[in-house]
């Protein structure tokens, strides 16, 4: 009796202890047997019964060239992993001082090529290069202490990576002081470009959240109804954010005071989103247990208007819709449609629910206020990824 000649279903059940690489190779012996490999529920049952990394599956959504081409792919890295010598790329000297000045999320890593850290209750921002094993000091404070540091990244226009920090300080002649720094990152190493001084009536002491845009860099306490600030990094001149007000939620200014909100902020090219979730509101729930949000754009100043000091932002977009909000990315920057005057933005979300880590890709348009109104509409459109077991 030949291997063809066995029923199908015995065939399936010998080929769930072929390996990945033995189903493939099954391919080579006759047609008959190419032809069974290509049966969905093979791979359905050799993804479930892998012990290769993988995404989550297998899913009835998930095709089986999906599972095929997944499980091809984790073979070949099991295999080089296991079988080919780890080389050392790069060498550095690491210096147990500044180690021991790694605190919470105190640093930041720029592209997967530097390592920012900063001396905490030292003068320096350290930068260590990756690859090439350097060490730089990419910023020094004189006669001054580093008490905290937040930072986020952006893409500059000639590809590079800039990093943008806010660095609270002490020193004898000013207990607490913050500065905005501005550091490129090129094959050439990092280069701070410029700092400022930021006024503490602007900054307040939040320093929770930092967004960085293009040309608009923001920053917030994300438990607090207030927004704190926003740079345009191309002039260096700090906005102001309104005082909290609402056409769609007349009380919002109101609640924003009194209740404790998730805020989120977006720097874009054009807008500044702000997204507000109430954490205590029950009663605003929707059936699948999310939170009433309200979403806010703002934009710098037409020219023109005669700016306060320090000028403001403008209120330009609101609306509504139901978010569950742990962690915020941008995926696609402003683009804006010059017959309609609509724009687009992207941004990823994920957050967590009864252990399950869920990401949402969402969609963003921004429409011009209609005839007589004053602010234009937010519309948004979601689509759930997909979930991962656990907490990320």
């Amino acid at each position: 009796m030949s291997l063809t000649s066995l029923p199908h279903d015995a065939l399936y059940r010998v080929l769930c202890f072929l390996s990945v690489r033995e189903i493939i190779c099954l391919r080579l012996v006759c047609k008959e047997l190419r032809d069974l490999t290509f049966h969905t529920a093979i791979w359905h049952d050799a993804y479930k019964n892998a012990k290769l990394p993988r995404p989550i599956g297998p899913l009835d959504s998930q095709s089986r060239e999906f599972l095929e081409n997944t499980l091809v792919k984790s073979t070949q890295v099991g295999v080089k992993w296991n079988k080919q010598a780890l080389t050392i790329t790069s060498k550095a000297t690491w210096f147990e001082p500044e180690w021991s000045a790694l605190q919470g999320d105190h640093w930041e890593v720029v592209a997967g090529l530097w390592l920012v850290i900063p001396h905490i209750s030292g003068p320096d921002i350290l930068c260590y290069d990756l690859e090439r094993g350097l060490r730089h000091v990419v910023y020094h404070a004189d006669g001054a202490q580093i008490l905290s540091f937040k930072s986020a990244t952006s893409e500059a226009a000639d590809g590079g990576c800039i990093m943008h920090a806010i660095v609270m300080e002490s020193s004898r002649s000013s207990p607490f002081s913050h500065k905005l720094l501005s550091v490129r990152f090129s094959s050439d190493g990092p280069l701070l470009e410029f700092s400022m001084i930021i006024p503490d009536d602007i900054i307040g002491m939040g320093m929770s959240q930092l967004s960085a845009g293009k040309h608009l860099l923001c920053m917030s306490d994300h438990l607090t109804g207030t927004l704190n600030l926003a740079v345009d990094t191309r002039t260096r001149v700090l906005y102001r954010f309104p005082p909290p007000s609402s056409i769609i939620d007349p009380n919002f200014a109101v609640t924003c005071m009194e209740e404790t909100y998730l805020k989120r902020l977006i720097a874009t090219e054009t807008h500044i989103l702000a997204m507000f979730t109430p954490l205590t509101i029950v009663s605003q729930l929707d059936e699948g247990g999310n939170c009433r949000a309200i979403i806010q754009a703002f934009a710098l100043p037409p020219a023109g208007i005669t700016p306060t000091s320090p000028p403001t932002l403008q209120l330009t977009h609101e609306g509504h819709c139901y978010l569950d909000i742990e962690r915020v990315s941008l995926l696609c920057d402003s683009m804006t449609n010059p017959v309609t005057g609509q724009t687009q933005i992207k941004f990823l979300t994920h957050c967590m629910r009864l252990n399950l880590t869920k990401y949402f890709a969402h969609r963003v348009t921004l429409s011009p206020p209609l005839p007589g109104e004053k602010l234009g509409n937010i519309s948004l459109s979601t689509e759930q990824l997909f979930s991962v077991p656990g907490l990320c």
